[in-house]
């Protein structure tokens, strides 16, 4: 879920396996048809 990065970051480290947990309920997105340009990217 929080995307294909950890794979590439495993891959360029060498490792074979990536660690993942499945999710037992799929968590409802934060936004729906929203332009990404809409969105702010402020850490909280």
């Amino acid at each position: 879920m929080d995307g294909m990065h950890r794979v590439l970051k495993a891959v360029l480290e060498g490792h074979k396996f990536v660690r993942a947990y499945r999710l037992l309920v799929m968590p409802n997105p934060d936004y729906v048809g929203i332009d990404p340009d809409d969105l702010t990217y402020d850490e909280t």
